[in-house]
C-alpha cells in the first residue's frame, strides 16, 4: 500500500498559490501526484482548472501510460508534454533527433560500444563541467569586434563595439547584439544629433552578428568536442535524447537559443549521437 499520510508522502498544497510541491518518494510517486492533482482540481475548482496544470513527463511512453489516469478519476485531461518536446520547441524544431524510446530500442536491439561510450560520457558530471568551461570560452573568444562603416563619413570603431559586447554581458550572447546596436545608435543620436536610417540600423545589427563565430548550433557543439580533445564523441547522425537536452539546456541561458532574434540556421538538421 502507498503511504497515506500527507507528511510521509512529501506532498503539500496551499490554496493561495495552488502549487504542488512533490518530494521524491521511492515508490508510488506518480500515482500519488496524479491523485493529488485530482484532489486540487476538485477542492479548488473555483480558482484552478486543468489548463492551469502541466505535466512534464520524462518521455512519450510514460506520458501515454498516465494519460487516462485523471479522466478515470473524474477530472478533465491535464495538458502533458516531455522534456524532449519542450527543448525541441526551444530549438524551434530545427533538428531531427532520436527519441528516448528510440534510443532504448537501439540499445536493446543493436548496441554498440561507441554508442554506449558516447551516452555514458554525455551523461556524466565531467561532461557538464567541461561544457560549462566551454561556455566561458565562447564568451571570451568567439566574438571578434571589427569597424563598421555606416555612412561615407561615419564609422563605428571596433574597440567601442567590443566595449558594448562586455557592457551587455547580462544578455545571452546572441540576444545582446540587437541591444548593443540600439544602444550605440542611441548614443550617436544623443552625442552627435545624427539619426541612422532603418537600413543603417539593420546593417549594424547584421555586421555585429557576423562578428560572432557561434551562430551555428551544430558547429558550436562540434567545436566543443574539438576543444575537449574528444572529436570522436561527435557523430554527424540522428541525435540522441541526451544530445537534444545538452544543446537546449546549454544554449538557452548562454547563447540565447530560440526566439525571433535568432540567426537563421539550416532547417531540420540531423544532430549527433
Amino acid at each position: 500500500m502507498p503511504p497515506s499520510n500527507g507528511n510521509r508522502t512529501g506532498l503539500s498544497a496551499t490554496k493561495i498559490s495552488a502549487r504542488l510541491l512533490f518530494k521524491e518518494w521511492p515508490l508510488w510517486k506518480t500515482s500519488i501526484a496524479l491523485h493529488r492533482i485530482a484532489y486540487l482540481l476538485y477542492t479548488f475548482r473555483d480558482s484552478i482548472s486543468s489548463k492551469d496544470i502541466l505535466i512534464v513527463s520524462p518521455n512519450k511512453v510514460f506520458s501515454d501510460y498516465i494519460s487516462n489516469v485523471l479522466p478515470e478519476l473524474g477530472e478533465e485531461t491535464v495538458p502533458e508534454t516531455s522534456m524532449e518536446q519542450i527543448l525541441s520547441g526551444v530549438l524551434e524544431h530545427k533538428y531531427k533527433y532520436q527519441t528516448y524510446f528510440g534510443l532504448v530500442n537501439e540499445l536493446l536491439e543493436k548496441p554498440s560500444s561507441s554508442l554506449i561510450n558516447r551516452i555514458a560520457y554525455k551523461a556524466s558530471f565531467g561532461f557538464i563541467s567541461e561544457l560549462n568551461k566551454f561556455i566561458l570560452h565562447i564568451e571570451n573568444t568567439y566574438f571578434k569586434a571589427a569597424d563598421v562603416k555606416l555612412t561615407k563619413y561615419i564609422t563605428i570603431p571596433a574597440p567601442f563595439i567590443e566595449e558594448q559586447y562586455l557592457r551587455f554581458n547580462r544578455y545571452p550572447i546572441r540576444r545582446r547584439f540587437d541591444a548593443m546596436a540600439d544602444y550605440m545608435l542611441d548614443m550617436l543620436k544623443i552625442q552627435y544629433t545624427f539619426t541612422v536610417t532603418t537600413t543603417g540600423r539593420n546593417l549594424l545589427k547584421k555586421e555585429i552578428r557576423l562578428m560572432f563565430a557561434g551562430n551555428n548550433d551544430i558547429q558550436v557543439y562540434k567545436d566543443f568536442f574539438k576543444w575537449t580533445n574528444n572529436p570522436g564523441m561527435f557523430k554527424n547522425a540522428k541525435g540522441t535524447y541526451t544530445r537534444i537536452l545538452r544543446l537546449g539546456t546549454a544554449g538557452i541561458p548562454t547563447l540565447g537559443i530560440g526566439g525571433k532574434r535568432e540567426p537563421a540556421i539550416q532547417s531540420q538538421t540531423s544532430v549527433d549521437r
